[in-house]
């Protein structure tokens, strides 16, 4: 799982749908609970409302109710019913207790006064339905809300992943030649720092690609004086009759090859501004040797156009540099 975005999602979602659960089913038991106590409240409160009641007709009693009252006199004579249950125990137990009667369980609260026993019942079944339906409508409104926060996650990651797809498209429409650093407007604090790396990035090649353009025009304007030098001295070469003269203009034709060398091999130190290359080691040089070569390799094209070079230097001008090859 490479996507970024992807694995936010993932682990979003996957929170919010262990959050929803757990929340869920804490929700779930907790209404069960509460609905049982509020059942068994009202099983309480029927029983203590009958027992300072006087006598009660018989049939009184709303036959369609979930509820089943039984009232015994102190000696254990039925003297009222709500409604017929063979099934249902003759004597009662006091307070709260789960009474297996007619292939069921049934939930009854009982409280004895002087003359009277009461007993309230209600079958396990309903009340764990009951409870059940107010659960699930406890629950609903979470599960209703759960997609809601899900698509909020979803927008919440497109949204805070746009900044890094703007800066993901605008690398990928540049060109080799577009080196203008990328916006960095509205960036979030853990792609800026990346974003701030890239522009540095290109700026140092900008650097280096200026440097080496600046290079290619000066390598062209030096090479173009040695190679006029070296046209002249082969055109004299052909006019000369005198077999001394011809010797010297062939040896003055090889020192200029010589120089021309010198001189592309000490271009070819362009290597040396790539990344990881060695920088050859600082030595003393003369400045007056150095202008001696540069003046040698000119003094054919000079004299071509009628001028005389001459040089004028005070000796020991020596400083740290790159010796003539």
């Amino acid at each position: 799982m490479s996507s970024l975005r992807l694995r936010l999602l993932v682990y979003l979602l996957g929170a919010l749908l262990l959050a929803v659960a757990v929340l869920g089913g804490a929700t779930y038991r907790n209404a069960l609970r509460e609905t049982e106590a509020l059942f068994d409240y009202q099983l309480k409160q029927m029983a203590l409302s009958l027992r300072d009641q006087g006598e009660i007709a018989p049939g009184s009693a709303d036959a369609d109710l979930d509820f089943v009252v039984q009232i015994w006199s102190v000696d254990g004579r039925a003297i009222y019913a709500s409604r017929a249950h063979a099934a249902l125990p003759t004597r009662a137990v006091l307070g709260f207790a789960d009474v297996q009667a007619g292939g069921q369980t049934w939930r009854t609260y009982s409280v004895a006064t002087f003359s009277r026993v009461i007993q309230v019942a209600q079958p396990r079944q309903i009340r764990e339905r009951l409870a059940a339906d107010a659960a699930w409508r406890a629950v609903l409104p979470l599960l209703l809300v759960a997609p809601l926060l899900g698509i909020g996650v979803w927008w919440g990651v497109q949204r805070s992943l746009a900044p890094l797809q703007r800066v993901s498209r605008e690398v990928k429409l540049r060109d080799a030649e577009s080196l203008a650093p990328l916006p960095d407007d509205g960036l979030p604090d853990e792609v800026a720092p990346l974003v701030g790396s890239l522009n540095a990035l290109l700026q140092r090649l900008g650097a280096a690609f200026d440097t080496q353009r600046a290079f290619v025009a000066d390598a062209a304007h030096e090479l173009r004086s040695p190679l006029t030098a070296l046209k002249l001295q082969v055109q004299l070469l052909g006019r000369v009759q005198d077999e001394a003269a011809r010797a010297e203009a062939i040896a003055a034709l090889g020192a200029g090859v010589d120089r021309a060398t010198r001189l592309v091999e000490q271009l070819l130190t362009l290597a040396r501004n790539e990344p990881g290359s060695r920088q050859p080691a600082l030595q003393p040089v003369d400045l007056g040797a150095v202008v001696q070569h540069a003046l040698a390799d000119s003094a054919t094209l000079a004299l071509a156009r009628g001028s005389t070079l001459s040089l004028e230097a005070a000796p020991g001008l020596v400083v740290q540099g790159m010796p003539p090859a």
